[in-house]
């Protein structure tokens, strides 16, 4: 065996066919000189097979210095007069740790909600979206109108749900019973103005081109977040329903 320094390689020039360097180059103090060793050594019409990791832990500290994009491996072997003939990524999952929703949906395959160090629920993003298992992850995948009331009355699938002086249908998706207390959540999309629902005043709205969205605040200090299609400003008195299958309800 021969033991030796990536960056000065104690070998002739053009001494090999084939190079295969795993898990080396974000070791090297100076990567540019030991890609300039590994062009050295092979000859010409040589082959170099290099892994490098990309989204990977600390190791092998103190001696771990960097991370490759596509980009950057790609530019210093060919700075070097080597000729890339594929690069690609390889290996497995990603764990992406995030508080943006948005960001969530589009790049996760499945999602762990945590809340003080507990898991809360484990899904796909659209079993998430659509069934969110507790009043905190619903608040976290969108569920912004937050509402506490009692159950007065549950029939088969749905349930009449009293709350800020105003009765409200709910789906049922557990088994509420007469009396319980309950949180019910909905999302502001789904909250709308119109002839009919909980009376609120309308605490800011913002026209976001095909409709307007805001906050509105209940007489009994709830904040329900809306779209109105019609105009809709601060101070205005204002009705808000949402359809009972976008209503979720928690146990309080």
């Amino acid at each position: 065996d021969v033991i030796g320094f990536a960056d000065r390689l104690p070998f002739a020039d053009a001494s090999f066919d084939t190079l295969l360097v795993t898990e080396v180059l974000e070791h090297v103090g100076d990567a540019e000189l030991a890609v300039a060793e590994i062009h050295r050594v092979l000859r010409p019409g040589g082959h170099a097979l290099i892994t490098v990791p990309f989204l990977y832990p600390t190791h092998e500290a103190p001696y771990d210095f960097r991370r490759f994009t596509h980009f950057g491996l790609g530019g210093i072997l060919e700075r070097h007069g080597l000729e890339v003939v594929t690069l690609d990524a390889k290996g497995g999952g990603v764990l992406l740790i995030s508080e943006d929703l948005d960001e969530l949906l589009e790049l996760a395959d499945r999602i762990v909600v945590l809340r003080d160090g507990e898991v809360r629920q484990i899904g796909t993003p659209e079993e998430l979206y659509a069934r969110p298992a507790t009043s905190d992850v619903a608040e976290f995948m969108g569920f912004r109108t937050r509402m506490d009331g009692h159950v007065v009355a549950a029939d088969g699938a749905m349930a009449m749900v009293e709350t800020c002086g105003s009765v409200v249908p709910v789906a049922q998706r557990g088994t509420l019973a007469a009396g319980q207390a309950v949180t019910l959540m909905a999302r502001p999309e789904d909250m709308v103005a119109g002839p009919a629902g909980i009376a609120a005043v309308v605490r800011i709205a913002e026209y976001r081109g095909r409709a307007f969205f805001g906050a509105a605040l209940t007489a009994c200090g709830a904040e329900l977040f809306f779209r109105s299609e019609r105009p809709v400003y601060t101070g205005d008195p204002i009705l808000l329903a949402a359809r009972p299958e976008q209503i979720l309800s928690y146990p309080a």
